[in-house]
């Protein structure tokens, strides 16, 4: 939780955030908000696969499994958000998308 948390606050500086009334335009908040990004990123994803892990018990074909789905559903992410993402900058603006 405290990782969703930082990736909370690292979206609202990289905005930044309209709805709080933060700066339009800020390289500094956009870099500061781009590191705290990437901290909360690695506070998110790294410490879930151990737990995963475990809770398939050393069963080798499970280990397979969900790797393959981690590795899946990454990629799929990086091949939608990108056109996601470019929509809905296009309908609400680039302040506004990264406040929804």
């Amino acid at each position: 939780m405290i990782g969703f948390m930082i990736l909370f606050i690292g979206g609202i500086l990289i905005g930044p955030s309209s709805v709080l009334q933060l700066p339009k335009k800020s390289s500094s908040m956009m870099l500061v908000g781009l590191a705290i990004l990437g901290v909360g990123v690695a506070s998110t994803i790294i410490p879930v696969i151990p737990e995963m892990l475990q809770v398939v018990d050393h069963n080798e074909k499970a280990h397979d499994k969900i790797s393959a789905i981690f590795s899946v559903f990454g990629g799929f992410g990086q091949i939608v958000s990108p056109p996601v993402a470019g929509l809905l900058n296009d309908v609400v603006g680039f302040n506004y998308s990264l406040d929804i």
